[in-house]
């Protein structure tokens, strides 16, 4: 062994000694002495008192010592790797906060960078920024509502220079349908977020996941299918025509809403409607195919046409005027009340609830 390793070895044995030690060093030392004199002195008389007078007895005394000693050496031992575990505890820990550090630093740039890409005029480029921001989203959770909130601001931007500016419709159909698959799919990472698409136009999308806990205040939706249903959605004062509603709508709003011929399921495919709100202005005609309508508060207010098709209706309230035509095919009522003062007729209805 070389000097310099010698005396870096002295400098780690030095480092791994309690503190305590160090600063009462010749204090240690005296007291180590003062212990192995008085053992000297006084080892006939311990060998006597702990084992008697035989032949073995100051080899059992002996060894009672020596694995003292030992034991000691194990505990401190044990001291020293635990005091290296810690510290190697320690420089781990810098290292992953230095890392996580330098991948905040690194996400920072590519939000930076998406954020250019979605404001391409160019329709690939901008689906490639939606895309980076989803990606960068699913790696880093500080993001998700940010990018919730800035699809949304998207949406509602880029939907009105396309539609009702009439700019580059046809291209921006494939950014905006690019976000709602995003936005509402199985697997969303956005499913704890509140998505507010109000004062949106929305045209010819297809919703391919179930859309929840959604925001459609003021929006104008013009040929869209919901295909997984609607939950806990606002679609007040929104204005909605030739679309079509799949599967389930719940727990819904559809306050001062402008029906157009919209639909609520399909001859061959009825839905659940349960828990909705209705206060409608519509002048058209309105289809509603359902397995089971279960507390709906259902009110019309103008000239239009409203045809239920459904195995039951329950606990509902439904108030039409004499400007509407409501028409009832195939029900079974069930503790619901109907008032009306305009056109109603039900065809092959049972139960029927007295006005």
């Amino acid at each position: 062994m070389t000097y310099k390793d010698l005396n870096l070895k002295t400098k780690q044995i030095i480092k791994s000694t309690p503190q305590f030690l160090l600063s009462n060093i010749l204090l240690v030392v005296l007291l180590v002495i003062g212990i192995i004199s008085l053992f000297i002195i006084y080892f006939n008389a311990i060998v006597c008192h702990f084992y008697g007078v035989t032949f073995q007895a100051n080899g059992q005394l002996l060894g009672t010592v020596l694995t003292a000693i030992g034991g000691c050496a194990v505990i401190y031992g044990l001291y020293l790797n635990n005091k290296r575990i810690k510290e190697q505890t320690r420089q781990n820990d810098i290292a992953m906060e230095q890392t996580q550090i330098n991948a905040d630093n690194n996400n920072d740039k590519r939000f930076g960078e998406a954020i250019g890409y979605l404001n391409s005029d160019k329709a690939g480029v901008a689906i490639g920024g939606v895309y980076a921001l989803h990606q960068l989203a699913k790696e880093d959770r500080r993001y998700i509502s940010i990018v919730a909130k800035l699809y949304c601001s998207f949406l509602r931007e880029r939907s009105k220079k396309s539609y009702v500016d009439g700019h580059g419709a046809t291209e921006s159909f494939e950014i905006l349908q690019s976000v709602i698959n995003l936005l509402f799919n199985d697997n969303s990472i956005f499913e704890k977020e509140e998505i507010d698409l109000s004062h949106t136009f929305i045209q010819n999308i297809d919703f391919n996941g179930c859309v929840t806990n959604c925001s459609f205040y003021q929006a104008v939706i013009k040929k869209c299918t919901f295909q997984f249903g609607v939950l806990k959605c606002n679609f007040s004062n929104a204005d909605i025509s030739e679309t079509l509603f799949l599967k389930e709508s719940s727990h819904c709003d559809f306050i001062n809403s402008i029906f157009n011929t919209v639909g609520f399921g399909t001859h061959h495919e009825r839905m659940l409607l349960s828990h909705c709100f209705f206060m409608l202005n519509s002048n058209t005609e309105s289809r509603f195919y359902c397995k089971n309508i279960h507390k709906i508060d259902f009110t019309a207010l103008a000239a239009g046409k409203f045809t239920f098709e459904a195995d039951k209706i329950m606990n509902s309230e439904f108030y039409l005027d004499d400007k509407s035509s409501v028409e009832f095919i195939d029900v079974h009522f069930d503790k619901t009340s109907i008032i009306y003062n305009g056109n109603v007729h039900f065809e092959r209805c049972t139960n029927i609830p007295s006005q």
